[in-house]
């Protein structure tokens, strides 16, 4: 399961980091050259304004989600009672037991 998700997923982060490098080396260069708020306006522009709707819009509207919204806030439901706590660490000694990785 974690395998294929994994697979799935890389195409997908090596988009990113082609976008991602000109953009870094573009920034570094215009701070070296002392035009920070260029790079600053870049920065925003790409993150905000392109890499935040972008990222809403697969993980909510495409439901190309990799996670359980709800498993997940179940999950973090549990860890913040304190009986959660304590099933959690007895999940994880049971998962070291059966040799998963926490």
């Amino acid at each position: 399961m974690l395998q294929s998700l994994v697979s799935s997923v890389m195409p997908i982060m090596g988009l990113c980091e082609l976008g991602n490098c000109p953009q870094t080396t573009g920034c570094g260069i215009l701070r070296g050259t002392a035009r920070r708020v260029v790079g600053a306006r870049i920065n925003l522009g790409s993150f905000y304004f392109v890499g935040t709707p972008v990222a809403v819009g697969l993980a909510f509207f495409y439901k190309v989600g990799f996670s359980d919204w709800e498993g997940e806030a179940l999950r973090a439901e549990k860890l913040t009672s304190s009986s959660g706590v304590l099933e959690m660490v007895t999940d994880a000694a049971s998962d070291h037991e059966n040799g998963f990785l926490i």
